[in-house]
C-alpha cells in the first residue's frame, strides 16, 4: 500500500479480493469459508454524511491463516437486516478474530443505527487508543501524528497519503460506483498495515497489546493474542496483583470503582480504608474515571479495584487488582485472600462508618443526648419536661438501633414494615446505603448522566419512589415496546409512557431493591445486563383494609440495557418473574387473597 514516493497516495495491493455483498448467498459463502479461517479483520463503516449516522456500508477486511487476504464490503441497504445483525453478530463475538478499528466507536454507534444492537466487540483493538499509549511510552520508532486523524497517522507511519475525499460521498445512493468501492476497501485494508507498522515499533515485551498482531502470527494466533487479558487476570486472580503501593508495616488503602461500592463498604466494616469513585458530576465518561482512579491510586497510595479487564489490560498503573467475584461478600474475601490481609475481629463493625458515621466508645445515657450533637427536633426547648423526656428516650432508642445495642420493643414496631428510606430520611431508596443527594438526586434533579447500566437501574428505581416519570421515560430505550405508551384493545393508543409511569408511580409503592449481579461491560460495549429484585406493594385496591392491608411482593428481572449515540445507558426490556411467576414487560401482579 506503500507507493513509491513519499507523497503518493495509498492503493490498494495486490493480492485483497474485493466481494461487494448483497445477498445471502454471499453472506452465507463468507460465513463458512472465510471467517473460520481469519485470525485478524479490520472494521469500518460508511454512512450519508448529510444526516445523523446510520451505516450504509459496512468494510472487513480479513488477514486468512492460509495466506488469504478478503475484504467484504456489506451493503446494508440490500441485505436482509436479519441477516446482516446476524453475521456482524457472529464475526464481532468470534474470540478466534481479533477486531481492529480507528476510533471505531463512531462506526459501531452507526451500526446499531442501522441494525439495532448488535453484540460487543471482543477481543479488540483501537489503533487510536494504541497509538496514544504507545506515544506516551516515548517509542522512537513511532513518528508523532499531529491531529489529522486516520489520514494522518497513515502519513506519519506508512509515508503515504490516504485520499480522503469520497468520505462524504453519498453512500445511501445505488449502486455504488467503482471509486467508492476501492475506497472503502482500502479505508478497512489499511487499518491492518497500520497495526503491523505499531507491532514493528513496539516490541510484545514493551506493551500488552503489540501481541495481538498478526506480526507473529500462528496456527492459533488468538491464543498469543489473548496474552494481555490473561496476564491481566493473572494479576488479579489467585497471585495477588503485581506490587502494592504502601510500604510494608502500612495499613492497607483501597479505591474502587463504581461497579465495587459494595466491596468499599464491606472493607470499610473490616476497618479498612476504603473509598470509591464519585457518582455523577464529571467522572461519568471513562476515560475521567480512570483517570480519576491512577490520580487517587498515586497520590494517595491507594490499590485500586476494578471489575474492568479494559482498565488492568492497558497497564495505567501497576497498583490495581482485577475483582472477578460476583458479589460484595465473595469479593472481600477474594481480595484479603489474595493479598494475605488478616482482620482481628475487634476490629469489625456491623455497620459502615462513612455511610453512617463514627460510633462513639459507649452508648448514651438520655441526659447526654441533648450535648452528644444528636438532631432534635427544632421545638425541643418548648417543650414541657415530660414531652421532653419522651423526645430523649425516642432519640436514644434510634441510637440503639444504629449499633449501640439491641433496639427497644417500640423501635421494632415502629419500623418494622417501613423501608430503610423511611426510617432514615436522608438515604436514598435504591437501598445503596448511601444519602440521597450523593446517590441518585444528581440523576433526577440535575440531568447528570448516570454512568453505568447499575447506576441507571438504581435511578430508575428511586424515580419510582419519588415519582419522578419523566426520567423513567428519558431513561427507556426508543426501542423498549412500552415507549409508544399503552394501547386499547382496538388498537388505538390510550396513554402514553409518561402517563404509564405516573400511574405506576402512584398505584405501586416500591420498597427495596437487591442488585444480584451488574455485568460490567466492556470498553466501547453496546449492550449490558443488570439481574435485580424490588419489593412493592400495589396500594389502592379495593379490599386491602379487610384483608390486612396490600401484601408485599418480589418482582426478579433481568434488565437488558443499550447505549444511545449519545453514549447513554438506556433500559431496553427484560424478562421479569413476580414470585415465580413470569411476566411480560410492564405487568404487576396483583396482591394474593
Amino acid at each position: 500500500m506503500r507507493g513509491p514516493e513519499l507523497e503518493s497516495y495509498c492503493s490498494l495491493a495486490d493480492g485483497w479480493n474485493v466481494t461487494l455483498v448483497e445477498g445471502a448467498e454471499a453472506l452465507a459463502f463468507a460465513r463458512r469459508d472465510i471467517v473460520p479461517d481469519a485470525y485478524v479483520c479490520a472494521l469500518d463503516a460508511e454512512w450519508d454524511c448529510t444526516a445523523a449516522p446510520c451505516a450504509a456500508l459496512v468494510q472487513l477486511a480479513f488477514r486468512l491463516r492460509s495466506g488469504g487476504r478478503e475484504v467484504l464490503l456489506l451493503d446494508l441497504l440490500k441485505l436482509p437486516t436479519h441477516e446482516a445483525h446476524s453475521f456482524l453478530g457472529d464475526v464481532f463475538r468470534n474470540r478466534d478474530v481479533l477486531k481492529v478499528g480507528y476510533a471505531f466507536v463512531g462506526d459501531l454507534r452507526a451500526i446499531d443505527a442501522a441494525l439495532g444492537g448488535v453484540a460487543s466487540v471482543q477481543p479488540a483493538v483501537d489503533l487510536a487508543s494504541l497509538h496514544r499509549v504507545l506515544a506516551v511510552r516515548g517509542l522512537a520508532a513511532l513518528p508523532p501524528a499531529g491531529q489529522r486523524g486516520l489520514a494522518g497517522l497513515v502519513h506519519a507511519q506508512l509515508g503515504c497519503t490516504l485520499d480522503k475525499q469520497l468520505q462524504c460521498s453519498a453512500w445511501a445512493e445505488r449502486p455504488l460506483s467503482a471509486a467508492q468501492v476501492r475506497y472503502a476497501a482500502l479505508d478497512a485494508a489499511i487499518l491492518l498495515d497500520l497495526l503491523d507498522a505499531f507491532a514493528a515499533a513496539a516490541p510484545p515485551h514493551r506493551h500488552p497489546l503489540a501481541c495481538l498482531t498478526p506480526a507473529a502470527a500462528k496456527p492459533r494466533l488468538v491464543e498469543r493474542g489473548r496474552d494481555a487479558l490473561a496476564d491481566a487476570e493473572q494479576r488479579g486472580g489467585e497471585t495477588g496483583p503485581v506490587e502494592v503501593p504502601w510500604a510494608p508495616g502500612d495499613a492497607p488503602r483501597f479505591v474502587c470503582d463504581a461497579n465495587l461500592e459494595g466491596l468499599a463498604r464491606q472493607l470499610r466494616m473490616c476497618g479498612l480504608d476504603a473509598t470509591s469513585t464519585p457518582s455523577g458530576g464529571p467522572h461519568t465518561q471513562r476515560f475521567l474515571v480512570h483517570r480519576w482512579l491512577v490520580d487517587a491510586a498515586e497520590r494517595e497510595a491507594r490499590l485500586v479495584l476494578t471489575t474492568d479487564k479494559a482498565f488492568v489490560a492497558m497497564r495505567y498503573t501497576r497498583a490495581c487488582f482485577l475483582v472477578a467475584a460476583p458479589d460484595k461478600k465473595a469479593q472481600l474475601a477474594q481480595v484479603l485472600a489474595a493479598l494475605g490481609i488478616a482482620v482481628p475481629e475487634g476490629r469489625l463493625l456491623s455497620r459502615c462508618a462513612a455511610c453512617n458515621g463514627e460510633f462513639g466508645p459507649r452508648p448514651l445515657r438520655p441526659d447526654e443526648v441533648a450535648d452528644s450533637g444528636v438532631p432534635l427536633p427544632g421545638s425541643f426547648t418548648a417543650l414541657q419536661p415530660a414531652e421532653r423526656r419522651r423526645t430523649l428516650r425516642l432519640q436514644l432508642q434510634a441510637l440503639s438501633a444504629k449499633g449501640f445495642g439491641k433496639p427497644s420493643v417500640a423501635v421494632k414496631e415502629v419500623t418494622k414494615n417501613k423501608p430503610h428510606w423511611e426510617v432514615e430520611r436522608d438515604l436514598c431508596p435504591c437501598s445503596s446505603d448511601r444519602k440521597y443527594a450523593d446517590c441518585c438526586a444528581p440523576y433526577l434533579k440535575s440531568k447528570a448522566v448516570a454512568p453505568t447500566p447499575e447506576v441507571v437501574m438504581r435511578s430508575r428505581f428511586t424515580a419510582y419512589v419519588k415519582q419522578v416519570p419523566q426520567y423513567i421515560v428519558d431513561t427507556t430505550h426508543p426501542e423498549n415496546p412500552a415507549f409508544g405508551g399503552s394501547a386499547n384493545p382496538d388498537g388505538s393508543p390510550s396513554s402514553s409512557l409518561l402517563e404509564d409511569a405516573d400511574a405506576t408511580c402512584r398505584k405501586v409503592a416500591f420498597r427495596r431493591l437487591n442488585i444480584v449481579r451488574a455485568h460490567a461491560p466492556e470498553l466501547d460495549a453496546s449492550e449490558a445486563w443488570v439481574t435485580f429484585q424490588a419489593w412493592y406493594r400495589v396500594v389502592g385496591q379495593l379490599g386491602q383494609a379487610r384483608k390486612g392491608g396490600p401484601k408485599e411482593k418480589r418482582m426478579d428481572e433481568v434488565s437488558r440495557f443499550l447505549r444511545s449515540p449519545d453514549g447513554r445507558w438506556l433500559y431496553h426490556g427484560g424478562e421479569v418473574a413476580v414470585n415465580g411467576a413470569h411476566k411480560a414487560d410492564g405487568e404487576w401482579a396483583e396482591p394474593s387473597s
